[in-house]
């Protein structure tokens, strides 16, 4: 008596074989790097964003100052860049006296704070205006929490009750009631409406 083996052709058999050669080939192709991994997981983990955000500095319980702004990214780097947040989508700041009373407001198209020492620096259609009414425009200008200063290096415009002066660089206390402009370029008096 002969024995005979038939071979059937198992259309299933052939495919996982397959599936399982590709798998092999595709794990061995897929080999990672660690390094980048890293520092893409650090590049992701470092970076905080807010929408509808609020920041509040107080001292005695009383508000000193203010920001609100509808996007904040804050980037968590370490020395030599130091950890700061950015307002891409614009911000306003109000600046409160000791009693706690409202004093100057800023708005800007866009900012950035420096976490370690505060210091804000706004860009774009920046526009301050005191308790008085007195309006101050530029494109660009630095607030200095430390020495409680604020600063524009490039051409500013300054609105009072009866003239509006013009002028390059710029340096006033935090809540824009003294301020001293370095070039004045141009002085138009305006007349009194309500007169």
């Amino acid at each position: 008596m002969q024995t005979h083996f038939i071979h059937t052709h198992n259309p299933f058999s052939i495919a996982w074989k397959r599936i399982v050669l590709f798998s092999f080939i595709l794990l061995a192709a897929c080999t990672n790097d660690l390094k980048k991994v890293k520092e893409i997981s650090t590049e992701f983990l470092s970076v905080e964003r807010g929408k509808e955000v609020e920041i509040l500095f107080t001292e005695d319980g009383l508000p000193t100052i203010r920001i609100i702004a509808p996007t904040a990214v804050r980037y968590n780097t370490e020395p030599p860049d130091l950890p700061y947040t950015v307002f891409p989508d614009g911000l306003k700041l109000y600046v409160y006296n000791e009693d706690g009373d409202l004093d100057s407001e800023l708005s800007a198209n866009e900012g950035k704070m420096t976490d370690n020492s505060d210091d804000l620096e706004v860009n774009g259609d920046v526009v301050i205006i005191n308790e008085k009414g007195e309006q101050l425009n530029t494109e660009n200008l630095t607030w200095n929490k430390g020495d409680k200063k604020i600063r524009s290096e490039g051409f500013v415009k300054i609105f009072t009750n009866d003239e509006i002066i013009y002028g390059s660089g710029f340096e006033a206390d935090e809540n824009f009631t003294n301020y001293l402009i370095y070039n004045i370029t141009g002085i138009v008096k305006v007349k009194d409406e309500s007169l």
